[in-house]
């Protein structure tokens, strides 16, 4: 795809390693695109130049193209409003494939209470992975697509576990763990665990960029 032919009021991700921002593109120009600013935790997110990032862009038919080792930085628009701003690619962009929500992985049990009718059960499964849309844990026991859950998220920057409801839409069994990976949709029309995972990443993205320099130090020094 040609970046000349990216409109605006289309959605990008801003791809760094494995974390991923999703903002929309408002203003483009020859020598650049201006997208909705990426804030997390009422942070401003900065992308170090010593970190490689990627643009990928949905067409009008959702098909996502991807381009490489761009720059982008927070500015203020002549509009008055704050963007970060991308400089607009010269290759053309390839064609990208991946799932809808980015998935983040968790590994690490957590409270999952599995609901049938006024009976409740409280486990503590290891829950794989979670994203924007939902979830997936591993558990021995056999549910059936549609079996109602409710997820008690923990992360370090809640001082307690987050409550996310949802059902069973996909199983898939595991031999080697002798047990069901069970994928869940949730209920969040808040963008709740989205937004957790946006800050989760953006924390990431700041430990990274420090080890970084401080290698970079240390090999200088």
């Amino acid at each position: 795809m040609n970046p000349k032919d990216m409109q605006p009021e289309h959605k990008v991700s801003v791809l760094v390693n494995k974390l991923d921002f999703n903002s929309e593109i408002r203003v483009i120009r020859d020598e650049y695109l201006l997208i909705d600013l990426i804030v997390v935790n009422e942070k401003i997110v900065n992308f170090p130049k010593n970190v490689s990032v990627s643009i990928v862009y949905f067409d009008e038919g959702e098909k996502l193209y991807v381009w490489n080792d761009v720059q982008i930085v927070p500015v203020k628009f002549k509009d008055g409003n704050r963007y970060h701003k991308i400089s607009m690619p010269i290759e053309e962009g390839k064609k990208y494939n991946r799932r809808r929500h980015f998935r983040l992985y968790v590994g690490e049990e957590m409270r999952v209470d599995l609901m049938k009718g006024m009976e409740k059960l409280s486990i503590m499964p290891i829950i794989k992975d979670v994203s924007a849309s939902g979830f997936c844990f591993i558990y021995q026991e056999d549910l059936d697509i549609g079996h109602r859950v409710k997820l008690f998220f923990e992360s370090e920057e809640e001082k307690k576990p987050i409550e996310f409801s949802g059902k069973v839409v996909r199983i898939q069994h595991n031999e080697n763990l002798n047990s069901n990976m069970y994928g869940c949709s949730i209920f969040d029309p808040a963008g709740t665990l989205g937004k957790m995972i946006n800050a989760i990443q953006q924390k990431k993205l700041s430990e990274k960029s420090g080890s970084v320099k401080d290698r970079n130090k240390d090999r200088d020094s």
